[in-house]
């Protein structure tokens, strides 16, 4: 009977540096790097190019939202533009329109000047006071009511 033993195991063949040399297999090594390198550029293009599209989808994304936002908004305006309400608000401010029974308040403001003849200002070189007459002793609520409803 044999006896037993223990398997021997092999040393790698490890190439030396003067085989390599070989004219075949420096041409497929320079190959394949090229072609990694290659790879690698292409795909980093690809990864460039998909960042620039995603910021250009967020950009249009954001834009999308202010224009849905702005046009909602033009759509209420108009809305209420051809409502009865707007309709009656700009015929009394740009037409000076009036519904029938309305009662019609004109403000005039008049600046009070003084008149003084040029005769009377060279023979008297200090003008004298003038004196106004007496204010009306009436409150001025109590005048604006008895313009308002006392027809």
């Amino acid at each position: 009977m044999a006896r037993w033993r223990w398997p021997q195991w092999r040393k790698p063949q490890i190439p030396q540096p003067t085989q390599l040399r070989s004219g075949a297999t420096l041409v497929v090594t320079w190959g394949l790097a090229a072609f990694a390198l290659y790879l690698m550029v292409l795909f980093g293009s690809l990864v460039v190019q998909g960042y620039t599209m995603e910021q250009q989808a967020q950009a249009l994304e954001a834009e999308n939202a202010r224009l849905t936002t702005e046009s909602q908004s033009l759509r209420d305006r108009a809305a209420y533009v051809r409502s009865d309400a707007a309709i009656e608000l700009a015929a009394r401010d740009m037409l000076d329109m009036v519904k029938p029974g309305d009662v019609v308040l004109h403000v005039s403001v008049v600046t009070p000047t003084l008149a003084i003849s040029p005769s009377l200002a060279l023979e008297s070189p200090a003008a004298e006071p003038v004196v106004l007459p007496p204010a009306d002793p009436t409150p001025n609520w109590r005048r604006w009511l008895a313009v308002l409803f006392d027809s």
